[in-house]
């Protein structure tokens, strides 16, 4: 998953991700309107969405690039411990 966006239109988070694959080539581009809520929320519905479309499409190596350090250790903890979060869990 790369270049995702996170855009503010009149207040609302507009989440905006584009799949490439590995020679970097565009596959599909999808988007997600949010409304109110926290750039961290936003983050991880970007991730949910494009893991959403690239399982819906059968792949299953998945490279995911973030500039969220918080995003990417919620997500490490998952891995080693269980989280309370069913958000979470289903990344």
């Amino acid at each position: 998953i790369g270049f995702d966006y996170i855009r503010l239109y009149s207040g609302e988070v507009v989440v905006e991700g584009v799949l490439r694959d590995h020679h970097r080539h565009w596959i599909i581009e999808f988007n997600r309107r949010l409304g109110l809520c926290f750039v961290f929320n936003a983050e991880l519905w970007d991730i949910l969405d494009g893991l959403t479309v690239l399982h819906n499409r059968s792949w299953d190596k998945v490279l995911i690039r973030t500039d969220s350090v918080e995003v990417v250790q919620v997500i490490q903890v998952v891995f080693s411990r269980s989280s309370n979060s069913a958000f979470i869990r289903r990344i």
